[in-house]
């Protein structure tokens, strides 16, 4: 029974981490693209500058992700 459930768990583990390196490569095919469209050859990095809509971005991306975790962990105690 505990084995089963580490398998589930490990499972949706790996699927999730599929699904973010997926998403990762994509993400990163597309600001490729755009950046060799409009030739741009170096950037800012956030440490010089941190642009309000990357921390518009952050906090809402943050704000998901403990979402989903209340969510998840109300789940669970109710499963028991």
């Amino acid at each position: 029974m505990i084995n089963e459930q580490v398998l589930t768990e490990l499972e949706r583990i790996r699927l999730a981490a599929n699904r973010s390196d997926r998403h990762g490569q994509i993400l990163t095919e597309l600001l490729q693209a755009l950046m060799q469209t409009e030739g741009i050859e170096d950037i800012m990095t956030t440490d010089q500058f941190k642009p309000t809509f990357l921390a518009t971005a952050e906090r809402v991306v943050q704000e998901r992700i403990e979402h989903q975790k209340q969510k998840k962990d109300t789940l669970t105690f109710e499963r028991g």
